[in-house]
């Protein structure tokens, strides 16, 4: 059998490159991956994640080399062995590059990589759980949940910062600062448990 495109890696960029190329519904696709389904319990319920970087079943689990400055301590490197790549056993939380780490490719000549540039391919990817707005998309395929916590210690440190901590100010000024989004499968555009995995292998 013939392709008109033929993907070696399921992993997340590979997902959602076939979803795209395969919604032309004249184009064939392949898609192939080296490791198992994404169907484990331990890759469903996030609580679980640990489970994944332990063992080589969903895990490719790269060995760097020595460091020098670690005593020749070799450091794992956590990738996906699965449908979904390392968004199936990754820790679900959802973070923007830098505004300025665009800004700086920019002036290296790196055309179109501003982040006003990225910022609408930003939006377009995500449902983001308090709604869009000027910089956050409503619609996407990738749920987005940012939740509201209400711990004391969380609470107190919104006057250590001296902004406020809302998803406005994280995302203009790309502040290190901020309450943690993730990708659970039933945010969305509304608030709910954080049950499931939303990885790019269900995009």
């Amino acid at each position: 059998m013939q392709y008109d495109y033929i993907i070696v890696g399921a992993g997340s960029a590979g997902c959602v490159l076939a979803n795209r190329l395969s919604s032309n519904a004249l184009s064939t696709v392949l898609l192939i991956e080296a490791g198992p389904e994404n169907n484990a319990l331990s890759i469903k319920i996030p609580a679980a994640v640990l489970a994944n970087l332990k063992n080589k079943t969903y895990n490719w689990a790269y060995q760097g080399e020595p460091e020098p400055a670690l005593n020749g301590r070799q450091i794992q490197h956590d990738r996906g062995k699965t449908l979904g790549g390392s968004s199936s056993i990754n820790g679900m939380v959802f973070i923007r590059g830098h505004a300025l780490d665009f800004e700086g490719w920019r002036q290296s000549g790196c055309v179109g990589w501003s982040y006003a540039d990225v910022l609408p391919y930003f939006k377009r990817m995500e449902s983001y759980s308090h709604g869009g707005d000027a910089f956050r998309g409503a619609e996407g395929p990738l749920n987005v949940y940012r939740p509201n916590p209400k711990e004391p210690l969380a609470q107190a440190n919104k006057p250590a910062i001296l902004l406020p901590m809302t998803s406005v100010v994280t995302v203009k000024r790309g502040l290190a600062v901020w309450i943690a989004a993730s990708t659970p499968a039933s945010g969305g555009a509304r608030p709910a448990p954080i049950l499931t995995r939303c990885g790019t292998a269900r995009i």
